[in-house]
């Protein structure tokens, strides 16, 4: 009886291992390997692109420009901003009015959240090149936007209420801004029709 039991504790240690052998070789189909390659793919242009300060000056004179223009039309104040400057590794500026002064740095352009956004696009297995483009083009469109009214609304709280400035910039918006990017995905998940599938 202690011998049948040995056997049927061998046999099912062996089921086991045979088990984690295919979900071994699952792991390592087609489609996982095509994943990791894209991954891997974006991560190197995302090393690169970070390095491009082009990009950061471009992206911080759009918030900049539009930043100032929506400001200007919803109060009476006149805001104003200092030129974007390039420093060594970043681009920034300052918008001001009167007595305050809100510096928008280089991790306040949105460039890391509209990369993460646009990866998770542009890795997503089988979808159809241009539907893939519309959602990607789109979403980051409404990132930047996003931002930009961050930018503006952080500048009207640092003006008329400065003690809830730290409490907005580094939580509230900071968990507004996962939360588009959560529903962009989500869309872009939900919307995919059976013929997008490659």
């Amino acid at each position: 009886m202690a011998l049948k039991a040995s056997r049927s504790a061998d046999n099912l240690k062996r089921m086991f291992k045979i088990n984690k052998i295919i979900n071994f070789s699952e792991l390592l189909s087609k489609e996982a390997i095509s994943f990791s390659i894209r991954a891997a793919m974006m991560l190197i242009l995302w090393i690169f692109l970070d390095q491009l300060l082009i990009l950061d000056f471009g992206i911080m004179q759009s918030i900049q420009r539009q930043g100032i223009f929506i400001l200007n039309k919803l109060s009476h104040f006149n805001y104003h901003s200092t030129s974007v400057l390039l420093s060594e590794n970043s681009a920034a500026f300052s918008i001001i009015c009167e007595n305050t002064r809100l510096n928008v740095g280089k991790s306040c352009d949105g460039k890391s959240l509209m990369f993460m956004y646009l990866s998770f696009i542009l890795i997503y297995p089988n979808i159809q090149a241009k539907r893939r483009l519309i959602y990607a083009f789109g979403g980051l469109i409404l990132i930047h936007e996003f931002n930009m009214i961050r930018v503006v609304l952080l500048s009207i709280i640092l003006k008329h209420n400065p003690n809830h400035f730290p409490i907005m910039h580094k939580y509230f918006f900071q968990v507004l801004m996962y939360i588009l990017i959560f529903i962009l995905v989500k869309l872009f998940m939900k919307n995919q029709p059976a013929n997008a599938i490659q």
